[in-house]
C-alpha cells in the first residue's frame, strides 16, 4: 500500500499529431460525426449548395414568378458561394493550422514532465510549471488517444505513443482515478517570489473580465460586414413578395441574421462569459480557488497560489499584460489568465508599483530571451 502512495513521474514529448487527435476527438467526437465534421467537411459545402438549389426551386413552385426565381437564385447562389468560400477557410484543417500558429499553442508541444501523487498533478514545460490538486481536476480520461487530465479549460496530455500497450495505459488510468476519487487534504504550494501581493479574493466580475479579453470587438470584421450585408440583401430582395406567406418569413429571417451578425452574436458571446463566470463561482469544488489568492513575482516569472492550486509561469510565456485602474490581467501561452485586483493593495500607488515591477521583470526576461 505504501508503494502505491509514491509519486509517479513521466518525462515525454508531445507532438502536434498527438494534440490533433485529442482536440479533434473533443470537438467532433467519434464515429460518423467525426468523419463528417472533422475529416470530410467538404460534404457540408455540397449539402449547403444542394439546399440552396432546393429552396430556390421550391419557392418558384409556390409563387410561380420568374422574378422571384431570379431573385431567389441570386440571393441563395451568392449566399452559398460566399458561405462555402468562407467556411472553406475555417475547416478543421485550416483551423488547426491557425491554432498551431497562436501564441498560446506553443507551450502545448515539446518536452514535458508530468508528476502524479496522492495530492494532485504537476505539469512542467520549458516555460510553465502548474500544480492542481485532485479536487481542481474535473476529469481524467483515456479517450481520443493517451491520457488527458482536464483542469478547467486546460487539457494536459500524456500521449498515446508514450505507452507500450493498451494494458499499461488502462492500469495507469485506473490508478489515477483511484487517487482522484479518494478523500485527501492538499494544501497550497507557497509562492516563491521576490515580491508577493497581499491575499485577495476574486469575484464574478474579475472572472468575466478575464474571459471577455478574448471576446470579439463590437467593430465588425470585414467578413462580418460581407456576411451581414448578404443577409440584409436577402431581406430586401424578398420585400416585394412579403405578402405571400411562403416567402414572408425569408425577409424576416434575413433581417434577423443580419442583426445577429452585426450585434447579436457579440452580445451573446459576452452573456455566455457572464454565465460561465457565475457557474464557476457557484461550483463548490472551484470556489476555494477564488479566495485567499496570492500572486508572487520574481526575475524568473509569476506565481499564483490559492487553496486549490499553484501555478508558475516564466515571463516569456506571458504574451500580454492588460492593466487598468481596477485590475491587471496576465495572459499566458497556456490560455490561462491571472488576475491581480487593485483592491488587494492598501493604496493605488502600491498596486501600480507592484505591476510596474512585474513589467520590469518581464521586459528584462524577454530581452534576455531575444
Amino acid at each position: 500500500m505504501a508503494e502505491e502512495e509514491q509519486p509517479i513521474r513521466f518525462e515525454f514529448d508531445v507532438s502536434w499529431d498527438d494534440l490533433r487527435s485529442v482536440y479533434l476527438g473533443m470537438w467532433a467526437g467519434d464515429g460518423w460525426r467525426r468523419r463528417w465534421l472533422g475529416e470530410y467537411s467538404w460534404r457540408t459545402y455540397v449539402l449547403g449548395f444542394a439546399m440552396c438549389i432546393g429552396a430556390t426551386v421550391l419557392l418558384f413552385a409556390l409563387i410561380q414568378s420568374w422574378v422571384a426565381l431570379v431573385a431567389g437564385a441570386a440571393v441563395f447562389g451568392f449566399t452559398g458561394a460566399y458561405d462555402g468560400t468562407r467556411r472553406r477557410a475555417t475547416t478543421w484543417d485550416r483551423a488547426w493550422e491557425q491554432f498551431k500558429a497562436a501564441p498560446m499553442a506553443a507551450n502545448l508541444v515539446g518536452r514535458q514532465v508530468m508528476e502524479f501523487d496522492p495530492t494532485g498533478v504537476t505539469r512542467r514545460t520549458a516555460t510553465t510549471e502548474n500544480w492542481r490538486p485532485w479536487a481542481g481536476i474535473s476529469r481524467v480520461t483515456g479517450e481520443f488517444g493517451g491520457i488527458v487530465v482536464t483542469c478547467g479549460v486546460e487539457h494536459w496530455l500524456l500521449p498515446e505513443s508514450f505507452f507500450p500497450g493498451a494494458s499499461e495505459k488502462a492500469l495507469l488510468l485506473e490508478h489515477l482515478r483511484g487517487w482522484k476519487d479518494a478523500p485527501h487534504d492538499s494544501g497550497p504550494r507557497i509562492a516563491d517570489g521576490e515580491l508577493v501581493s497581499p491575499p485577495f479574493n476574486l469575484h464574478e466580475g474579475h472572472l468575466y473580465r478575464a474571459a471577455a479579453l478574448s471576446a470579439r470587438s463590437f467593430v465588425p470584421s470585414r467578413g462580418s460586414v460581407v456576411w451581414g450585408g448578404i443577409n440584409a440583401l436577402s431581406a430586401v430582395a424578398w420585400w416585394p413578395w412579403w405578402a405571400h406567406p411562403p416567402v414572408s418569413w425569408l425577409g424576416a429571417l434575413g433581417a434577423a441574421f443580419a442583426f445577429w451578425t452585426f450585434v447579436g452574436s457579440r452580445f451573446f458571446e459576452r452573456w455566455s462569459y457572464k454565465k460561465l463566470a457565475r457557474q464557476q463561482m457557484d461550483d463548490e469544488s472551484l470556489r476555494p480557488g477564488f479566495s485567499g489568492v496570492t500572486l508572487g513575482i520574481s526575475a524568473e516569472g509569476l506565481t499564483e497560489v490559492s487553496p486549490r492550486s499553484s501555478s508558475q509561469e516564466h515571463w516569456p510565456a506571458i504574451w500580454e499584460v492588460v492593466i487598468d485602474e481596477t485590475a491587471a490581467f496576465f495572459r499566458t501561452s497556456s490560455a490561462t489568465i491571472y488576475v491581480l485586483p487593485a483592491a488587494a493593495f492598501p493604496t493605488s500607488d502600491a498596486y501600480f508599483d507592484f505591476v510596474e515591477k512585474a513589467l520590469e521583470y518581464r521586459r528584462a526576461a524577454l530581452a534576455t530571451a531575444a
